[in-house]
């Protein structure tokens, strides 16, 4: 499968812009985004002048020379490149913000618009390249042309599902309140979104990519009566059109429906019927033995259900270096029970294979004539996901030869799922006591978040002193903004009634305190709530300066305060900062 790179070093560079970098609110500017525009062309640009030098260099009789190989490998860089240069001088993500409002889907849109348009044009340059390749009778390199413009929307179609999902619940204030500010609400979301994103994935695979149910003539009938012998909808069966550039075979879908069984037009000309049934039987093997199913649990669920107890409990003491310790070791240990886990499966599909068809010869001669397409030792190497072609088929005439060695095999893989059920119970139970620990304080989150300022406040009444250590600042937190809403007067009701209220009552409140010059926890207490109802640039400026005041990073709030007055704040508060020294303190 040709995987989208520039798409996800793009999404990579997005990330780490909105958390490693500090957006100084209101210093978006759409003049500056229309200058950094300027770099749209750029990836198109590159491609067709590689597109022209391999034109030029077949039509003289050679072939492309090592710069010009080295240019097409390397242009798809031009789009995370050309992505980071809007994103982080032109502040794409703060317009987003802006233009779209309160719309997910529409920020989304807005922050994807100029990756599509740079790769769609990019993709469509090289298919001149391509086509001037296949004329003088070579065979193109699998980077090129729009095979990949599909697999990048693949990964768009979920992440818009995703906003509109958002945009969804953002209808109900107490649903919306429940799933983003709860650990109960956030991991039903996540269990809810997994379980529709395993539907979603494989009908989008479906209708996106160019897969047919038509295989060739000679092999259809064959290969769909193994296929329905072993218990697979014959209908699931598909051909991927990749013009022969591709050799492989995928069961695509986790769950039962829907999932299909995918065979590249490359792999079905390269492998005669024989080795092909071998190929179909292994993967509906992954199938029977439910194979993708296991590997969410491990890697999607399991993860899921651990992380409450660990950030209940471990995460509050941890330090950076601390950090840095476990996310290392936390990488490599996923790394080494995901290769554990693929290599037995593999092997399991396998053997399921061989009973299924009475002998091992037919996955052993596909494994073998696709290894011949690996180039040097690369067969006798084992990947990440698959142990080497020598490994595998001496695993297979090995169960075949004994009885006793084949019951052990599937001894130890009943271990194997006895072990992960074994955990995947614990860390239900675990994770179900930490929800039960973390809810009394959720609840008056929630409570508060949805206009329920008093009943907030009883519930924040009823909580024991003793604080679990990683919810302490959250409590205080809202026990801070609870008492100044109930101070400003404001009255139970819908949300927007009382988030408009307290906005209003709680900026005069802070324009107040800050004439007086009060101390930065008693004005960062009102404008706090001050921000809750489309706070202008310079309030948020404000926010930020009275942190970091509070938090003494003197150098950062003078940058804040300068900032701030740039954005022309009203004449009382901008008097107020223009007579704060340097060092925080009144002159």
């Amino acid at each position: 499968m040709l995987v989208p790179l520039p798409l996800f070093v793009a999404l990579a560079v997005l990330f780490a812009h909105e958390h490693l970098v500090e957006r100084l609110p209101g210093a978006e500017s759409v003049a500056r985004l229309a200058v950094a525009a300027l770099v749209l062309p750029v990836p198109w640009l590159v491609a067709r002048w590689s597109a022209k030098s391999v034109a030029a260099t077949l039509a003289r009789g050679r072939l492309p020379g090592r710069w010009t190989r080295l240019a097409l490998r390397s242009q798809s860089l031009t789009v995370p490149a050309a992505f980071a240069i809007l994103v982080a001088w032109g502040d794409l993500p703060a317009l987003a913000v802006r233009w779209a409002g309160a719309s997910a889907s529409l920020e989304l849109l807005v922050l994807l618009a100029p990756l599509i348009v740079m790769e769609v044009a990019m993709r469509l340059a090289e298919m001149r390249a391509e086509r001037a390749i296949e004329t003088a009778g070579l065979v193109s390199g699998a980077q090129l042309g729009p095979g990949r413009l599909r697999v990048t929307a693949l990964v768009v179609i979920p992440l818009m599902t995703l906003a509109a999902a958002a945009d969804a619940v953002a209808l109900d204030r107490d649903v919306e309140v429940f799933l983003s500010h709860t650990a109960l609400g956030m991991s039903l979301g996540l269990l809810c979104l997994g379980l529709m994103m395993c539907v979603a994935l494989p009908l989008a695979f479906r209708w996106v990519m160019p897969v047919s149910p038509q295989l060739p003539t000679h092999l259809g009938d064959d290969l769909r009566a193994v296929a329905s012998t072993l218990g697979f909808r014959r209908r699931a069966l598909l051909s991927l059109q990749s013009r022969h550039r591709m050799v492989n075979a995928a069961l695509v879908g986790p769950l039962p429906w829907p999932r299909y069984l995918v065979l590249s037009d490359g792999l079905m000309s390269f492998l005669d019927p024989s080795a092909l049934r071998g190929v179909v039987a292994h993967e509906v093997g992954h199938a029977k033995a439910g194979h993708p199913a296991w590997l969410v649990l491990v890697f999607g669920v399991l993860p899921l259900l651990l992380f409450w107890p660990f950030q209940l409990w471990a995460a509050p003491d941890l330090d950076t270096t601390t950090w840095a310790v476990l996310a290392l070791g936390g990488g490599l240990m996923l790394w080494l029970v995901l290769r554990g886990i693929a290599h037995r499966f593999e092997y399991e599909a396998d053997q399921l294979s061989s009973e299924a068809l009475g002998s091992p010869e037919h996955c052993i001669r596909a494994l073998q004539r696709v290894g011949d397409l690996a180039p040097g030792r690369a067969r006798e190497r084992a990947s990440l996901r698959h142990p080497s072609e020598q490994q595998r088929v001496r695993n297979m005439l090995r169960c075949a030869a004994s009885e006793a060695d084949r019951t052990a095999f599937w001894r130890r893989g009943r271990r194997l799922r006895r072990g992960i059920l074994a955990v995947a119970v614990a860390a239900l139970v675990t994770s179900a006591w930490s929800l039960v620990q973390l809810w009394p304080v959720d609840h008056a989150t929630w409570l508060y978040l949805t206009g329920r300022v008093r009943d907030a406040e009883r519930q924040l009444v009823t909580l024991s002193s003793e604080v679990l250590p990683s919810q302490r600042e959250l409590v205080d937190e809202l026990r801070t903004e609870v008492a100044a809403a109930l101070e400003l007067g404001v009255e139970d009701g819908r949300w927007d009634e009382v988030r408009g209220e307290l906005a209003r009552r709680a900026m005069r409140r802070t324009e107040r305190a800050v004439r007086e010059g009060a101390e930065p926890d008693e004005v960062g207490k009102w404008l706090g709530l001050a921000l809750y109802e489309d706070p202008p640039a310079w309030a948020q400026s404000l926010y930020l300066y009275y942190q970091a005041r509070a938090a003494e990073a003197s150098p950062r709030a003078e940058r804040l305060r300068r900032h701030t007055l740039t954005l022309e704040p009203p004449p009382p508060v901008a008097l107020a900062l223009s007579a704060i020294a340097p060092s925080g303190r009144d002159q």
